[in-house]
Protein backbone atom coordinates (compact mmCIF):
# COMPACT_ATOMS: atom_id res chain seq x y z
CA UNK A 1 0.00 0.00 0.00
CA UNK A 2 1.12 3.53 -0.81
CA UNK A 3 1.75 5.80 2.17
CA UNK A 4 0.50 8.93 0.44
CA UNK A 5 -2.90 10.25 -0.35
CA UNK A 6 -3.52 12.75 -3.13
CA UNK A 7 -5.96 15.46 -2.12
CA UNK A 8 -7.35 18.39 -4.05
CA UNK A 9 -10.09 20.89 -3.33
CA UNK A 10 -12.44 22.76 -5.62
CA UNK A 11 -15.58 24.82 -5.33
CA UNK A 12 -18.60 23.92 -7.45
CA UNK A 13 -21.61 26.17 -6.96
CA UNK A 14 -22.25 26.09 -3.20
CA UNK A 15 -20.31 22.90 -2.51
CA UNK A 16 -16.69 22.49 -1.57
CA UNK A 17 -15.31 19.23 -2.92
CA UNK A 18 -12.29 17.39 -1.56
CA UNK A 19 -11.13 14.80 -4.08
CA UNK A 20 -9.35 11.83 -2.51
CA UNK A 21 -7.05 9.50 -4.45
CA UNK A 22 -5.04 6.56 -3.13
CA UNK A 23 -5.31 4.30 -0.10
CA UNK A 24 -7.42 5.53 2.82
CA UNK A 25 -6.12 3.70 5.87
CA UNK A 26 -4.16 4.20 9.09
CA UNK A 27 -1.05 5.40 7.26
CA UNK A 28 -2.86 8.16 5.32
CA UNK A 29 -5.76 9.16 7.56
CA UNK A 30 -4.05 12.18 9.10
CA UNK A 31 -3.55 13.74 5.66
CA UNK A 32 -7.29 13.78 5.00
CA UNK A 33 -8.16 14.90 8.51
CA UNK A 34 -5.59 17.71 8.30
CA UNK A 35 -6.99 18.86 4.96
CA UNK A 36 -10.52 18.96 6.34
CA UNK A 37 -9.40 20.82 9.48
CA UNK A 38 -7.68 23.45 7.30
CA UNK A 39 -10.75 23.83 5.10
CA UNK A 40 -13.10 24.15 8.09
CA UNK A 41 -10.82 26.70 9.78
CA UNK A 42 -10.72 28.78 6.62
CA UNK A 43 -14.51 28.66 6.27
CA UNK A 44 -14.94 29.62 9.93
CA UNK A 45 -12.63 32.63 9.43
CA UNK A 46 -14.59 33.70 6.36
CA UNK A 47 -17.86 33.42 8.24
CA UNK A 48 -16.57 35.37 11.25
CA UNK A 49 -15.33 38.14 8.92
CA UNK A 50 -18.68 38.25 7.18
CA UNK A 51 -17.13 36.90 3.98
CA UNK A 52 -18.47 33.73 2.51
CA UNK A 53 -21.53 33.39 4.72
CA UNK A 54 -23.78 31.01 2.87
CA UNK A 55 -21.34 30.49 0.01
CA UNK A 56 -20.44 26.95 1.05
CA UNK A 57 -23.52 24.96 1.93
CA UNK A 58 -22.19 21.42 1.60
CA UNK A 59 -18.96 19.48 1.73
CA UNK A 60 -18.51 16.74 -0.87
CA UNK A 61 -15.86 14.06 -0.67
CA UNK A 62 -15.10 12.74 -4.17
CA UNK A 63 -14.12 9.15 -3.48
CA UNK A 64 -13.62 8.09 -7.11
CA UNK A 65 -9.84 7.88 -6.66
CA UNK A 66 -9.85 5.73 -3.53
CA UNK A 67 -8.02 2.53 -4.39
CA UNK A 68 -8.21 0.91 -0.95
CA UNK A 69 -10.18 1.56 2.21
CA UNK A 70 -10.23 -0.36 5.48
CA UNK A 71 -12.13 0.01 8.75
CA UNK A 72 -9.77 2.78 9.86
CA UNK A 73 -10.49 4.66 6.63
CA UNK A 74 -14.21 4.28 7.25
CA UNK A 75 -13.69 5.69 10.74
CA UNK A 76 -12.00 8.70 9.15
CA UNK A 77 -15.03 9.28 6.92
CA UNK A 78 -17.30 9.18 9.98
CA UNK A 79 -14.98 11.65 11.75
CA UNK A 80 -15.08 13.94 8.71
CA UNK A 81 -18.86 13.86 8.72
CA UNK A 82 -18.99 14.68 12.43
CA UNK A 83 -16.52 17.55 12.13
CA UNK A 84 -18.39 19.00 9.16
CA UNK A 85 -21.66 18.71 11.11
CA UNK A 86 -20.05 20.70 13.91
CA UNK A 87 -19.67 23.50 11.37
CA UNK A 88 -23.24 23.03 10.13
CA UNK A 89 -22.11 21.59 6.82
CA UNK A 90 -23.70 18.43 5.50
CA UNK A 91 -21.18 16.00 4.07
CA UNK A 92 -21.80 13.55 1.27
CA UNK A 93 -19.66 11.11 -0.64
CA UNK A 94 -19.69 11.40 -4.42
CA UNK A 95 -18.46 9.18 -7.27
CA UNK A 96 -18.39 6.24 -4.88
CA UNK A 97 -16.41 3.26 -6.23
CA UNK A 98 -17.83 -0.25 -5.67
CA UNK A 99 -15.36 -1.17 -2.89
CA UNK A 100 -16.29 1.92 -0.84
CA UNK A 101 -20.00 1.40 -1.49
CA UNK A 102 -19.69 -2.23 -0.39
CA UNK A 103 -17.91 -1.25 2.85
CA UNK A 104 -20.59 1.35 3.62
CA UNK A 105 -23.33 -1.19 2.97
CA UNK A 106 -21.73 -4.00 4.99
CA UNK A 107 -21.12 -1.74 7.98
CA UNK A 108 -24.56 -0.13 7.91
CA UNK A 109 -23.14 3.36 7.37
CA UNK A 110 -24.36 3.80 3.79
CA UNK A 111 -27.37 5.90 4.76
CA UNK A 112 -25.18 8.28 6.76
CA UNK A 113 -23.38 9.29 3.58
CA UNK A 114 -25.70 8.42 0.68
CA UNK A 115 -29.26 8.89 1.93
CA UNK A 116 -32.15 10.98 0.68
CA UNK A 117 -31.43 13.56 -1.99
CA UNK A 118 -27.72 12.83 -1.62
CA UNK A 119 -28.25 9.35 -3.08
CA UNK A 120 -28.36 10.76 -6.60
CA UNK A 121 -26.61 9.67 -9.75
CA UNK A 122 -23.09 10.63 -8.68
CA UNK A 123 -23.40 8.85 -5.33
CA UNK A 124 -24.13 5.43 -6.82
CA UNK A 125 -21.30 2.97 -7.26
CA UNK A 126 -19.40 3.22 -10.53
CA UNK A 127 -18.90 0.26 -12.76
CA UNK A 128 -15.38 -1.12 -12.95
CA UNK A 129 -15.55 -1.37 -16.76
Amino acid sequence: MDDSLKLSTRYVDTALTIAVAGDLDFATAQQLLGCLDSVLAQLARQRSNGNGVGTVERLDIDTSGITFIDAYGLGVLVTLRNRARGHRLPLRLTAVPPAVHRLLTITGTRDQFLSGSENGRDARPRSLS
